[in-house]
Parts: C-alpha cells; structure tokens; sequence
C-alpha cells in the first residue's frame, strides 16, 4: 500500500513538472514578441551612441526571439556597413526582403549599399528598379537611378528618370534642379 501511495506521489510530482514546463512554454511564446521588441529598442539606443557591437548583441537576441522581425535585419544591415563588413550587410538586407517581400526599403538599402560603398552602379540600378516596383512614388529610388545613370555616364537615361520622376512629384523643385544639372 506504501509503493502505492508513493507511486502516485510521484506521478502527480511529474504531472506538476509537465504542467509549469507547458506553462512555461506558453508564457514565453506570448512573450516573444515583447522580448523582440525590447532588444530592439536596446539595439537601437546603442547604435544612437555609437556602440556596434552592444547594438548586434541585442540585434541578434531580438531575432533569436522573432526571426521574422524584418526592421532588425535593416539595422544589422546598417552596422555591418558600419563596420565595412559589406557582405554580411547584403546578406541582412536579404534576409529582410526575403521576410517583407512587398516593403520597398530593403529594395533600396540594398541599392545604396552598392553605389555607396561598393560602386557597383549596374547591380544597385537592378535593387532601385524592385524598389520602384514596390512603391512607384519612391522618391530615393528615382534619385539614385538618376546618380547611376549619370555616374555611368547615361546622362540621357538619367534624365528620362528624372522627368518620370517629375511627373510623379510635379511640385518638387529639387527634381527641376536635378535636371537642371544634366542640361
């Protein structure tokens, strides 16, 4: 009668166990995306002060929370452009436009990494275009179409982007001036 008594001590010690273990699982799986957010922030205030490496920490702690937190890969993307790191910039960036296939910043970032940093005009002209593709009122995007263009000597494709431009932006004067500059 004893081992009986103790048998089932022991089995509701084990249901105990497996209940706070479930509790616990579903506790942090409601949590995740608090958590996510939190580091993020945590990252963001430490790129604000210049501190790279505390910023990926929690950058890296935020998407092991929510992998899919796509504004975490454009800050990644950032301080590995930061740090001349360009590969790893390109692959974060990716990695966004993989999660947000439709938002047009990854697009773009990416496009400005390669004229920016890696002076590759014909690839970021490639990223410009699937941004415009996203969102034809992209105003960087036009701009530096027009700065590939102009930069690969293509004055006249520069201008034609940036009529298109004006006439997506007619009351911009910055566009008159732009193509003020390739007359």
């Amino acid at each position: 009668m004893d081992s009986l008594n103790i048998k089932k001590e022991e089995m509701l010690d084990i249901h105990i166990r497996v209940l706070f273990l479930i509790l616990g699982i579903v506790f942090l799986f409601i949590l995740r995306p608090l958590i996510a957010q939190q580091n993020y922030n945590r990252a963001l205030s430490f790129l604000n002060i210049e501190k790279y490496n505390q910023a990926l920490f929690h950058l890296k702690k935020c998407l092991i929370a929510s992998p899919r937190f796509f504004p975490a890969y454009e800050r990644l993307g950032e301080i590995f452009e930061i740090k001349k790191e360009y590969e790893k910039a390109i692959s974060a960036y990716k990695k966004m436009i993989k999660i947000a296939p439709l938002n047009p910043q990854g697009y773009l970032d990416l496009g400005r990494l390669y004229i920016v940093r890696k002076r590759d005009y014909q690839k970021a002209i490639k990223w410009l275009y699937l941004s415009l593709a996203q969102d034809e009122k992209n105003w960087e995007a036009y701009r530096w179409i027009g700065v590939c263009y102009k930069k690969l000597g293509k004055k006249s494709l520069a201008l034609h982007i940036y009529q298109k431009m004006k006439k997506v932006f007619p009351s911009d004067r910055r566009i008159d001036k732009l193509i003020e500059e390739l007359k």
